[in-house]
């Protein structure tokens, strides 16, 4: 992440997002929140981009996935 708030460097947190079935990251929320308004913009739309391949059942089909992430800033 750049141009991290000095208040917030080395700081851990905890980013709770699910995966769709495409592998887009939806549902993000962090753990503790992010208290610096343009930082918290920038953090959320740069955990958006993410993006990951999706788990799948037994019979091959895609499937949505709830993750978690602690970062240290």
């Amino acid at each position: 992440f750049n141009n991290v708030p000095r208040s917030l460097n080395g700081r851990p947190y905890t980013i709770y997002f699910s995966v769709d079935e495409t592998g887009r990251v939806v549902d993000i929320r962090v753990q503790p929140a992010i208290k610096d308004a343009a930082f918290r913009q920038q953090f959320m739309e740069t955990v958006r981009e993410w993006t990951f391949d999706p788990g799948f059942t037994r019979d091959g089909k895609p499937i949505a996935a709830v993750c978690q992430v602690t970062v240290r800033l």
